[in-house]
């Protein structure tokens, strides 16, 4: 005996509307996320570099590689020293402890964002 089983999807059209949507804004949207995110770090690292002068604060920036790469980087070139510390001086982190503080806040963020993704 053969069975057979006929399924119609209706809003054909709008689902396909809707994933190319999606495929076309969520890139951005996320890049954005990122971006952001990166600008974040860059802040709290200068709140938490020592300043003596201003010059390691001033030097902390975002460097956009591509699409989704981002590098929070101090061009002060003695930074990292005060980052990791020498022989003679205690370590006075200031971009782990950016990272440190933005990376939960981006996991729950980017969770939201694949969540309401539809």
């Amino acid at each position: 005996m053969k069975m057979s089983v006929k399924v119609d999807v209706e809003g054909e059209e709008e689902i396909y509307r809707l994933i190319a949507q999606i495929a076309e804004q969520a890139p951005i949207q996320l890049d954005a996320l990122l971006e952001e995110t990166a600008y974040n770090i860059r802040d709290d690292a200068r709140e938490f570099a020592p300043v003596k002068t201003g010059r390691l604060r001033r030097n902390i920036v975002v460097q956009r590689l591509r699409q989704f790469h981002y590098y929070v980087v101090s061009k002060a070139k003695y930074s990292i020293y005060v980052e990791f510390g020498t022989w003679k001086m205690h370590a006075r982190p200031f971009l782990r402890m950016a990272y440190h503080k933005n990376i939960e806040p981006l996991r729950a963020r980017l969770s939201e964002f694949l969540m309401n993704l539809w």
